[in-house]
């Protein structure tokens, strides 16, 4: 499953299979495994040493596996939890400047320029009408407890089940 992708991944990248071995026990390595409390400490610090079951100082072997290990998760992350309506509507509106920008800079077409104003507009737009406050792990947990009527230990409690608590909220409050 995931984690022996992560294992395998691990084991020729690193071209060592027992340090891989080694690491992945030391570690979380999946958003299955990691409790959302030590993924917002790695979103708000930059420490990739909150992947470990036991933080430490780790040496540049082990930083290097630790970013690896944070790729994987990240790509792990993207695959199964679902965009916001705000995170689509923004992409959207990034890809389609940069399709003006490309078509611009490609064909060399002038009349492109409206068009570019038209998407730094739409862009900007978003820009200012989104939050300017960043969500709170603590403000997320207690909406979700009282929405939902449970208690959540953000320190037990998995990346994966956190955001499949936000989705069930998200549905329940569409209904």
């Amino acid at each position: 499953m995931i984690v022996d992708k992560a294992r395998k991944k691990y084991a020729k990248r690193l071209k060592k299979q027992d340090f891989g071995n080694v690491m992945l026990a030391k570690t979380y390595h999946s958003i299955h495994t990691c409790s959302i409390f030590r993924w917002w400490k790695i979103i708000e610090t930059g420490d990739l040493t909150w992947l470990l079951k036991e933080k430490r100082e780790v040496n540049a072997k082990e930083g290097r596996a630790l970013e690896f290990l944070y790729k994987c998760m990240q790509k792990e992350y993207k695959e199964q939890i679902p965009k916001s309506d705000e995170q689509i509507s923004y992409e959207s509106a990034q890809a389609e400047l940069f399709d003006c920008l490309m078509t611009r800079m490609i064909d060399q077409d002038d009349t492109q320029f409206t068009f570019i104003e038209i998407a730094k507009d739409k862009l900007q737009k978003f820009i200012d009408n989104s939050s300017t406050e960043k969500p709170n792990l603590y403000t997320l947990k207690i909406s979700l407890e009282k929405i939902l009527g449970i208690k959540i230990n953000v320190q037990e409690c998995t990346v994966a089940e956190f955001y499949g608590y936000i989705d069930f909220a998200n549905k329940q409050h569409n209904e």
